[in-house]
């Protein structure tokens, strides 16, 4: 059984690029019988998904994790905690498992939370504006004071195209 990415790639060959059995079966290097099942019949594979077992998803260990990471989104890349600090930090509460557990914990829930639907993945559109208009941008934004952190609201303005100005001057 092919996986799902391998079985689109066969249906986009066959059905936009108009490819042969035989010639998709050359390129892709699976069986001919393979490829004609995947290629013309609407037969796609059932994806299975395996319950995940262990003391960080049966226990309170993997949700004080998951807490911590999603905690840390909020902030900024080089505060967050690393996979170092939250094994020692667990290892405070009595965890009994290995860094290797944590490790393994905090690759699957990079895995499950940064996808295309999610809303922790932000993506951004290019800003293109035309000569003599200025850009303002408002919001709220992170800073210091007195030693805490707060979120304070700010209104930036600038002016993109301001060296072509002085260079015509």
């Amino acid at each position: 059984m092919l996986a799902k990415p391998e079985v689109n790639h066969i249906k986009k060959l066959r059905n936009i690029k108009s490819l042969s059995i035989n010639e998709i079966s050359k390129r892709t290097g699976f069986c001919w019988s393979t490829v004609r099942k995947y290629a013309d019949e609407d037969q796609l594979p059932v994806e299975t998904t395996t319950v995940k077992r262990g003391m960080m998803y049966e226990e309170e260990w993997g949700e004080i994790v998951s807490d911590w990471l999603m905690e840390d989104r909020a902030l900024k890349k080089k505060l967050r905690r690393n996979n170092k600090i939250i094994f020692e930090q667990l290892e405070k509460l009595g965890f009994p498992g290995s860094y290797r557990i944590v490790c393994h914990l905090i690759r699957d829930w990079n895995d499950s939370m940064v996808g295309d639907d999610n809303e922790l993945k932000e993506e951004y559109v290019r800003l293109t504006h035309s000569p003599a208009l200025a850009q303002v941008e408002f919001g709220i934004t992170e800073a210091v004071q007195n030693g805490k952190i707060k979120d304070i609201h700010c209104l930036v303005m600038s002016f993109p195209l301001k060296a072509l100005w002085n260079l015509n001057t």
